[in-house]
């Protein structure tokens, strides 16, 4: 038996432009916005004491939070500032900037998770979901303006 030797095949890495993740950046921006509109349905409903339909609303939205182009967020926002900011200065305002921003959605996610299956028990628990998920936006927008104000100097 010949066992011929074949070539490796090289890793295709395709490097996006600056250009292609703000507007990727920009899409996301847009659906973290229509979240909060589906947590103050689901919280309505929750608060009503229709649990089960709250209970679908919050993993409807956990499960927006981590697919579509929600789901491209680490990805989109790592390179974003990893590929394209070259000051050193603005490169470590916006790695921190998207290291809060990435702890503040993993808090937003295990709270809707927690909610979708109903692990929170108060109306004061469920109320916290909707500040956390501002917080994430605000800090989604503060990322998002640090990596445009660092594309505007360069």
């Amino acid at each position: 038996v010949g066992l011929g030797v074949l070539p490796v095949a090289p890793a295709l890495a395709v490097r996006q432009s600056k250009e292609e993740l703000m507007t990727q950046a920009k899409v996301i921006q847009k659906e973290v916005k229509q979240l909060t509109d589906g947590a103050v349905m689901a919280e309505a409903d929750w608060e009503t004491k229709d649990r089960l339909e709250a209970q679908r609303e919050y993993n409807a939205l956990q499960s927006i939070l981590k697919g579509g182009q929600l789901s491209q967020l680490r990805g989109t926002c790592f390179h974003l500032y990893r590929d394209h900011i070259v000051n050193a200065a603005q490169y470590k305002q916006a790695e921190k900037a998207y290291k809060d921003m990435l702890v503040r959605v993993e808090k937003l996610n295990l709270l809707l998770l927690k909610a979708s299956r109903d692990e929170l028990k108060s109306f004061e628990e469920i109320k916290a979901i909707q500040p956390a998920l501002k917080s994430f936006s605000e800090q989604l927008d503060v990322f998002v303006g640090v990596v445009e104000t660092a594309f505007e100097t360069a």
